[in-house]
């Protein structure tokens, strides 16, 4: 289980405006997203898995897009030490509910890289940060991670 805040930085295209552009698909916009992740620890040190998210980007004015993502989830650490790096990739796609009228999907990917830390037997908690690509924007993912 994983919840974060994401912290949006820029939109990735040059768009050349047709009759029916209504803005880009997210721009200027922060969020805070849910995860749930089911995989496998396979030799202690790797960690695959899929993963569910939900998602939700608001602006000054209060106004929110939500959506979903779907992604597989890639895992390097240590699981048998107390603290250990940790280097994460999720790749897949999301859906997010924004001005357009069926809103838009488009490609979700995470690089993240931060400390674990086993609290008990196999519960561990996780602090990673790094970068997100969605809906043609970069952001700077907060996460805080429980793994059980």
């Amino acid at each position: 289980m994983e919840t974060g805040y994401l912290v949006f930085q820029n939109t990735l295209l040059d768009v050349d405006p047709g009759p029916a552009w209504q803005g880009h698909h997210l721009e200027n916009r922060d969020g805070f997203e849910f995860s749930l992740i089911n995989g496998l620890v396979w030799k202690e040190f790797f960690y695959a898995g899929f993963g569910l998210g939900y998602q939700n980007f608001f602006d000054s004015t209060s106004r929110s897009y939500h959506g979903y993502s779907g992604f597989l989830n890639f895992e390097f650490a240590n699981y048998r030490s107390k603290i250990s790096p940790l280097f994460n990739m999720k790749l897949g796609t999301g859906r997010l509910w924004n001005q357009y009228e069926k809103g838009t999907r488009n490609f979700y990917g995470e690089i993240l890289v931060g400390p674990m830390i086993r609290l008990t037997g196999n519960t561990r908690i996780s602090l990673k940060s790094g970068m997100m690509i969605q809906q043609n924007a970069s952001l700077i993912p907060i996460k805080v991670g429980l793994i059980f």
